[in-house]
C-alpha cells in the first residue's frame, strides 16, 4: 500500500485523537501525516493520490471548497468526512456526495472501529455512506436522466457511468483516473453527454442537475 493520509483540520485535539486511531489501522502506520493540515494551500501537488480526513465542523474552509482544491492538487484522492453524531437528515449526506465525498464517519463511542473500516474500504475503490443515501442518490441521477434531461439518442453504458462521475465534480483526469480509461477518452464521451443532453459545458450541465435534484427531492 502506498497511500499518505492528511488530517484536514483547525482542532488540533481532534486532529491528534484522528492521528492515533489511524496508526491503529493495518498498513497505515507511517503513513499518516503527523500534523493536521491547517491551511490547504500549503500542500503541494502529488504523483499519489491521497486519503483526506475532512473534519466538517473544524475545517480551515468549506468542504466544497476544500474538495476542489484536493482534487486539482492531488487528483484521484478520496475524502472521508468526519461528522457530529447529531447528523441524521439525509439531505446534508446526500450534500457530501453531490460535492465529491466518498465516505462519513460520526464521532460515536464506535468511531475508532468504523474509522478503521472506512478507511480500508475507500482504499479498496468502495463508498462508506449508509446504503438508504446512496440508493437514493442512485434514484435522483436515474430520475434527471428519465425527466428533465431525456438524453437523445439515450446514453450509453460508458457515458451514463461518466455522467455519474461529473455529478460528483470529478475532472475528467480523475474520471479518466477512476474508470482506467485515457483523458482523451473521457473528453470524448463528455462531449457526446452535452450533445445528448442539449448542454455546453459541464456549469450548464451541473445547474441542470442541481435543479433536477432539488425536483427529485420532492417526489
Amino acid at each position: 500500500m502506498d497511500v499518505q493520509v492528511h488530517i484536514v483540520s483547525s482542532h488540533p485535539l481532534i486532529a491528534c485523537l484522528i492521528a492515533r486511531m489511524l496508526t491503529q489501522v493495518r498498513g497505515l502506520r507511517g503513513h499518516v501525516s503527523p500534523k493536521p493540515c491547517t491551511n490547504p494551500s500549503l500542500i503541494l501537488p502529488q504523483s499519489q493520490s491521497c486519503i483526506f480526513m475532512l473534519d466538517k465542523y473544524s475545517a480551515p474552509l468549506e468542504l466544497p471548497a476544500l474538495c476542489r482544491m484536493m482534487r486539482a492538487r492531488c487528483p484521484g484522492s478520496k475524502f472521508l468526512a468526519l461528522v457530529s453524531p447529531d447528523l441524521k437528515n439525509d439531505e446534508e449526506v446526500l450534500e457530501l456526495l453531490y460535492i465529491g465525498v466518498d465516505g462519513l464517519v460520526k464521532f460515536t463511542d464506535r468511531v475508532e472501529e468504523e474509522l478503521a473500516q472506512a478507511v480500508r474500504t475507500l482504499m479498496a475503490g468502495g463508498l462508506w455512506m449508509p446504503d438508504r443515501v446512496v440508493r437514493e442518490y442512485v434514484r435522483r441521477t436515474n430520475l434527471l436522466l428519465d425527466t428533465k434531461l431525456r438524453p437523445e439518442p439515450p446514453l450509453t453504458a460508458r457515458e451514463s457511468q461518466i455522467l455519474q462521475l461529473v455529478v460528483r465534480h470529478l475532472s475528467n483526469r480523475e474520471i479518466g483516473g477512476t474508470l482506467e480509461i485515457s483523458e482523451r477518452t473521457v473528453k470524448f464521451h463528455v462531449s457526446n453527454i452535452f450533445n445528448k443532453t442539449r448542454v455546453q459545458d459541464r456549469r450548464e450541465l451541473l445547474a441542470t442537475i442541481t435543479a433536477t435534484t432539488e425536483l427529485a427531492a420532492r417526489l
